[in-house]
């Protein structure tokens, strides 16, 4: 190994291990410069995104890992093909591009059933599940979970297969199908063993939060909610906080309880630990939007604000919830003609989803409140659709997809 080369790049390892990523990247630029070959490059590249990712700098960090995957493929390091196409699936997730991560998701499944890796197989297909369900691309994900909870029943730990059945509800909870998602969720409960319970517990109560909200029982969802919160906040998960403050204000916005939702939102502090998780922060400034719009801000100066970001970021439930909460407060405000605009284009994200589904899923999806209540007011009546023939829905408004919100853990 070039001397020079050795001592920057454990120099840099060092700091960055210490916590001190700012100085760490200006040595693993240094390495990289003095790497002579493909696999140093390809290695100092991966090291790289971890410092840029530690200091925010996504992009960057994209750019680094594609680098170093290129470089990777191009001196046939497979160990590192595989953990590069890893790092950009979960961290384009982290970033809330999940259309974007697929491509690495299906090509490293490839690879681990090319070499019979089953385990790493399913594992990974759950995270790529999750990435089809934040697209709204509900039919696919429930056969990639269903397929999931098939070999974790047969071969996983009590924890996976009860993460593999909650999935499940998950999805038949989107899908409008309430019964089957109930099931999962008492397979679920009957899975886990006690030293699953601290990890688990909150993400059950979370899901059953949501399914006793569903069927109008207001009182035990927010019962269920407070509980998830409680166990988030003890593992100081920030995803789990967030996922329940939104399980909580939409109904509250739903609901005309504004400032009961406007505290919640206040509660969570200034957000700015919310920088490093960008899909996260999407969601919420959704939220913050469709909140302050309820308290009479002109919300065509909201609209302006989202009319210029990428539909290709953030989930699909947090457009679909956005665009109708922005329609209510359009309504509450006396503004007919841009309720209505909003109201199109919830449905315009709502086709995107019905359009991937089978006639059955499609059945219980328009049977879903928010949906058959959006339906309603945005089919055309006898009179206008004698003027108009419908359009048939390209699905090209809305927008795309772990579920992965956490920044992916250095595995190399």
């Amino acid at each position: 190994m070039n001397s020079e080369f050795g001592k920057a790049l454990l120099a840099a390892e060092q700091l960055f291990q210490q916590g001190q990523a700012a100085p760490a990247l200006e040595l693993y630029q240094r390495a990289l410069d003095l790497a002579d070959g493909d696999f140093k490059r390809s290695y100092v590249q991966g090291d790289r995104a971890w410092a840029l990712q530690w200091l925010g700098r996504f992009e960057e960090a994209i750019a680094a890992l594609r680098e170093g995957l290129r470089l990777a493929e191009a001196c046939g390091w497979e160990e590192y093909i595989e953990d590069y196409q890893l790092q950009l699936a979960r961290l384009n997730c982290h970033l809330g591009r999940f259309s974007l991560a697929q491509p690495y998701f299906q090509e490293l499944l490839a690879r681990f059933a090319a070499r019979g890796a089953e385990q790493a197989r399913f594992r990974e297909s759950q995270n790529m599940g999750m990435a089809l369900m934040e697209q709204g691309r509900y039919g696919e994900a429930l056969q990639v979970f269903e397929d999931a909870a098939k070999f974790f029943d047969a071969r996983g730990t009590s924890q996976e297969q009860a993460l593999a059945h909650m999935q499940l509800a998950q999805i038949h909870s989107y899908l409008g199908m309430s019964s089957r998602g109930k099931n999962e969720m008492k397979a679920a409960e009957a899975l886990m063993g006690q030293e699953d319970q601290s990890k688990l517990r909150p993400i059950w109560n979370l899901l059953t939060g949501r399914f006793e909200m569903a069927q109008g029982q207001l009182a035990g969802a927010f019962q269920r909610f407070e509980e998830a919160a409680e166990g988030f906040e003890r593992l100081q998960d920030i995803n789990g906080r967030v996922e329940v403050m939104l399980a909580l204000t939409g109904p509250l916005l739903e609901l005309k309880l504004v400032r009961e939702a406007q505290n919640l939102l206040d509660q969570m502090g200034d957000w700015q630990e919310l920088r490093q998780y960008p899909a996260l922060e999407h969601s919420v400034r959704l939220r913050r939007l469709a909140v302050a719009a309820f308290t009479g801000r002109d919300i065509q100066q909201d609209l302006d604000l989202v009319r210029n970001e990428n539909l290709g970021i953030g989930r699909a439930e947090d457009w679909l919830s956005f665009w109708l909460h922005m329609s209510l407060a359009a309504r509450k405000l006396g503004q007919p003609q841009v309720m209505k605009e909003f109201l199109r284009k919830a449905r315009r994200v709502a086709d995107q989803i019905y359009s991937g589904l089978n006639e059955e899923q499609g059945k219980f999806f328009l049977r879903r409140p928010d949906i058959a209540r959006l339906w309603r007011l945005t089919e055309p009546t006898p009179s206008e659709a004698q003027k108009v023939r419908p359009e048939r829905q390209s699905g090209s408004s809305g927008p795309a997809e772990p579920g992965i919100f956490a920044p992916p853990k250095k595995g190399k």
